[in-house]
């Protein structure tokens, strides 16, 4: 162990502020303003120059400007973002003057297109002062902030180098969860993190939905990484690019409301394609699926805008996406922004877009574009043909070649004289891949759109932690029983000559239409597959998945089977495993196309009706086949859960059966496996099907799971050409290892912990640098364990790892791990300065999932919000989740019970309330009685105790909390003594404090803050 010294905080906050107000930038600093009162009069000052011609002679007045400070003060985040988004971009304040004579005035407050000019005025803080807001609490220092027009845009937290990145990470949350980021301070739109050597930026959210896994890393336009706080300061934070990142590289999710900051590779895309436009060239983006391709081009259409000669954006989208979650991203994107979103059934619209002087975003189908100029002359006069004919127009095509065709794109061209065509692909289709060829028509993605732009494989974005890898596993479901199949219909050959994988081919496909075939999937994925879909996480915590079959038939057949498990009527059972974990798994529905052309069409209506009278049963919805596309949407937003209400496990659905439908375009996190009982796809049509699995979510989820079910040979071949073309030689990179693999590396993990003798005093025994040891040790033990434990072949070797390591023992070790990590600090350097551990990495591969608190929230916001009378399915889950949690934690459970019930007393008063800020505010209010209690029987002082209690960690680290001393020495023994009529000495009084301080706080406040 080597010490090493290390610029402190402070050294690094003054060298950031240098390096951001010397040279060509033009941020200005401002070392007087540390209070919330010198902010807000900086704020007025700012504001009153800026509207000099509105206020003319008659500046504001303090009862005017208390108006504003009203009207300044956001309830969150993203709603503070909707107003500096404002109207066309410019955000006002509407304020009624004083002087009832100068009527009610609308003051500009920021702009977003005055990037470097214009109003902007920028300015840089430090050590600002957030006062404290609760009793436990205490005062905070913001190290780095930056104004723009005098409001708190972008906030840096500091650490020294010698420590984790992560503590100021975990402050930022800190100050969320405490009520720091008040008045102005509510509009803060992105947070950075920085220790010197790594540096992280992400959107501004609410503690719980603040997730470390979008920490992003900036990139640069050859996506090399610039970690260091000196380079990302001087590409992100100077101007003009800060004020671009918040103004025209950030998106207001609508649907979630959230902020969403764009990743580097997304903004060096749209920079790529606006100067390609203002040369007047087109082109292609290459970005993997999963990505956030959608957004991306949904933000390169808006910003296309910024070339004056462009004078209309059409961005196109596949006709089936209009009716999926496409359209829906759109329109939570456009619905704080500038966007028109052209009427899918009405080609007026259209014709009325395209003819506007408006500069807006049209969103539309090529078909629809190609009927209004195939039928030009019943839409539009001579007149309006030679206006759009002309049009400087741009076209952005989301998955462009599902989108439109090379033939339609012809005919679009011809028209279209002046056109620039932008596509966006995950999969482009090259040489090797090329289309079959159709007269002089383009056949790959180079030919048909220009030359790429921009591009991002699945390996750079693995590499960066933008999407997740594979696995995969290809099971074989026919075993050796494939030789008396095959001998059966190719009785001329030896089959018994041959190995297994030679004979697929020669599986007559009848096998896989039959029930007892599909019985034995259904088996596997009901009863083999409960680390795959988290079962063990318990309700609401659950992974969703997808099963894609080979044609309706199956999916028809597939649904038919699954419920006859679920009610009983099946020789499959679903497991009392299972059941204990989650009783009501599995959840199932279907959806397929309807085609009015075809022979079974009387039949597919059929099943599809059933299907919607269970699913209608099931979540109390009324849907039919008239209703079919709204199901669809429905289904979509149960599956992805992206909504609040469907993080209910009343509402929830396990696995949807799909031929082709979802396989595309569908974006949910929380969706984790995808299981294929049908052929390999092509190469784009794999990886396109894949990427539903692969986006981020949470630390247990680290891989896409994909299961095949036949031809395993096939799809190992298939798969491997798959990632050969689109991962840029990468292709080793994106899969999980081999179950083999994972197993050895387990094995070998396993070995090296139980190295480690478990001992009482490990300060004494083991030293400083063994328990570094040990901590490292641990963390790769639990990654291997997780690792192996989501391969189907875990099962069958279960007895193999309990013999390595049983439970009695791994509860022992972990114990052990919890202990140790207490006693460590995060500031001590091991090999130098690289540090290979994380003391705040958690385990996932030893916690049997419990119900959490974020869980109980999310469902009691839902209701506060949308469901104000009893609904006794979504109620009945909320008062389920109590009582689980009463279980573990009575004290804390009965907070959220009282507000349980007050809301359903008086559910108009809870509508427009924060259901987490409620509960911290009385468990706040609990702490706070008890200190006061303890306190006036011990006689110590309170402020003394609230420190001591802020700082305590665990009973193994008691004698080292912060603030004991204080607390101890400031006692009053003598009132002690008088009050209880006892006659303690000093030493005695002092050990007493010491002991029951640290049983009041373990006891008595903990509970509330686990």
């Amino acid at each position: 162990m080597v010490e090493i010294k290390f610029d402190d905080e402070l050294k690094l906050e003054k060298d950031l502020i240098n390096q951001l107000i010397t040279g060509k930038s033009q941020w200005t600093y401002e070392p007087k303003i540390k209070t919330h009162e010198a902010l807000w009069a900086n704020f007025r000052r700012i504001l009153e120059n800026n509207n000099k011609s509105i206020l003319k002679e008659h500046p504001l007045t303090d009862s005017e400007f208390r108006q504003i400070q009203n009207a300044m003060t956001f309830s969150s985040f993203y709603e503070a973002g909707k107003f500096l988004v404002g109207e066309n971009g410019i955000a006002k304040v509407s304020l009624q003057r004083e002087d009832a004579s100068l009527g009610t005035v609308r003051l500009m407050v920021f702009k977003r297109e005055d990037v470097a000019g214009g109003t902007s005025v920028y300015q840089v803080i430090n050590q600002f002062v957030a006062p404290k807001t609760m009793g436990l609490d205490q005062n905070a220092r913001f190290d780095v902030t930056l104004l723009i027009n005098g409001i708190p845009l972008i906030q840096i937290e500091l650490k020294k180098r010698s420590v984790s990145h992560m503590d100021a990470y975990n402050q930022i949350k800190n100050y969320i969860a405490t009520d720091k980021y008040r008045g102005l301070f509510s509009l803060l739109q992105c947070f950075v993190i920085s220790n010197g050597a790594t540096t992280r930026y992400i959107a501004a959210n609410t503690d719980t939905k603040l997730n470390k896994k979008f920490l992003t890393r900036w990139n640069d336009r050859d996506n090399n990484p610039v970690d260091d706080l000196k380079g990302f300061a001087r590409e992100v934070l100077s101007i003009p690019q800060a004020h671009q990142l918040i103004s025209h590289y950030s998106v207001l999710d609508n649907e979630g409301e959230n902020i969403i900051l764009l990743r580097p590779y997304q903004i060096h895309a749209i920079k790529a394609l606006k100067k390609a436009a203002s040369l007047h060239e087109s082109g292609y983006v290459w970005h993997t699926t999963g990505s956030g391709k959608t957004l991306t081009s949904y933000k390169a259409s808006r910003n296309l805008y910024q070339i004056p000669r462009i004078e209309k954006t059409i961005f196109i989208v596949d006709r089936v996406d209009l009716d999926q979650q496409t359209t829906n991203s759109f329109l939570a994107y456009a619905a704080n922004d500038t966007i028109d979103i052209e009427s899918t059934d009405n080609v007026k619209n259209l014709k009325n877009h395209l003819l506007s002087e408006d500069r807006s975003v049209v969103v539309t189908t090529v078909q629809k574009l190609n009927y209004l100029i195939n039928n030009k002359e019943r839409w539009l006069k001579e007149k309006e043909v030679s206006k759009l004919r002309k049009l400087e127009i741009a076209f952005v095509i989301d998955e462009c070649h599902r989108a439109i065709s090379p033939a339609q794109q012809n005919i679009l061209k011809k028209f279209f004289v002046n056109s620039l065509w932008y596509g966006f692909t995950g999969t482009p289709i090259f040489a090797e891949n090329k289309k079959a060829a159709v007269g002089n028509l383009p056949q790959t993605t180079e030919e048909q759109f220009g030359r790429r732009l921009h591009e991002y494989t699945v390996k750079e974005a693995i590499g960066d932690g933008a999407v997740l890898g594979f696995q995969v596993e290809n099971m074989d479901m026919i075993g050796e029983g494939v030789y008396e199949l095959v001998e059966k219909v190719k009785p001329d050959i030896d089959v018994y000559a041959y190995e297994k994988e030679e004979l697929e081919p020669y599986i007559p496909d009848k096998v896989y239409q039959q029930d007892d075939y599909k019985l034995t999937v259904i088996n596997k994925i009901i009863n083999g597959m409960i680390r795959k879909f988290a079962l063990d996480r318990g309700r609401g915590k659950t992974y969703g998945a997808i099963l894609t079959t080979s044609s309706i038939k199956d999916a028809q057949d597939y649904y038919r089977l699954f419920k006859e498990v679920i009610e009983g009527n099946s020789e499959v059972k679903v497991s009392d495993r299972v059941k204990s974990m989650v009783s009501d798994f599995p959840k199932v529905a279907m959806t397929y196309s309807l085609a009015e052309n075809e022979n079974t069409t009387i039949e597919n209506k059929e099943a599809m009706k059933k299907a919607l009278a269970n699913y209608n049963e099931e979540y109390g919805t009324n849907f039919s086949l008239e209703t079919i596309g709204s199901y669809n949407r429905n289904l979509n937003e149960r599956l992805a859960r992206k909504k609040d209400k469907y993080k209910s496990r009343a509402e929830q659905v396990d696995i949807v059966i799909v031929v082709d439908r979802l396989l595309t375009g569908f974006d949910s996190p929380n969706l984790s496996l995808l299981l294929i009982d049908r052929f390999p796809m092509t190469p784009q049509g794999l990886i396109q099907a894949f990427s539903r699995t692969n986006r981020l979510f949470d630390d247990r989820k680290t891989y896409g799971q994909i299961v095949t079910f036949r031809s395993p040979k096939a799809f190992e071949d298939a798969i491997e050409k798959a990632f050969k073309l689109y991962s840029n030689g990468g292709e080793n990179f994106v899969t999980a290892p081999t179950y083999e693999e994972s197993k050895e590396k387990f094995t070998l993990a396993v070995k090296d912990l139980l190295s480690f003798e478990l001992v009482e005093n490990p300060e004494v025994e083991y030293g400083l640098k063994k328990m570094y040891e040990y901590v490292l040790a641990f963390q790769k033990f639990d990654k291997a364990n997780a690792a192996v434990m989501v391969y189907s072949e875990y099962a069958q070797d279960e007895e193999y790892y309990k013999d390595l390591i049983d439970v009695e023992t791994l509860e022992k070790y972990t114990d052990f791990y919890y202990y140790i990590k207490a006693l460590l600090v995060d500031d001590i350097i091991i090999d130098g300065d690289d540090r290979k551990f994380d003391l705040y990495y958690e385990p996932i591969s030893v916690h049997q999932g419990t119900i959490d608190y974020n869980y109980l929230a999310s469902l009691m916001q839902e209701k506060a919000k949308n469901r104000p009378t009893y609904d006794e399915k979504f109620d009945s889950e909320i008062e389920k989740t109590i009582e689980e949690l009463a279980k573990t934690n009575p004290e804390k459970s009965e907070v959220y019970r009282e507000i349980y019930q007050d809301m359903v007393k008086e559910p108009a008063k809870f509508v427009s309330e924060n259901i987490e800020e409620l509960a911290r505010i009385k468990i706040n209010q609990i702490i706070e009685e008890k200190i006061k209690e303890f306190s006036n029987h011990y006689k110590v002082k309170a402020d003394d105790l609230i420190f001591y209690t802020s700082h305590f960690k665990d009973r193994a680290q008691a004698s080292k909390a912060l603030g004991e001393d204080s607390l101890i020495r400031n006692a009053d023994k003598d009132a002690y003594n008088k009050e209880t009529g006892e006659n303690i000495s000093l030493l005695r009084y002092r050990k007493l404090i010491r002991t029951e301080a640290a049983d009041f706080v373990e006891r008595e406040v903990l509970v509330y803050l686990d």
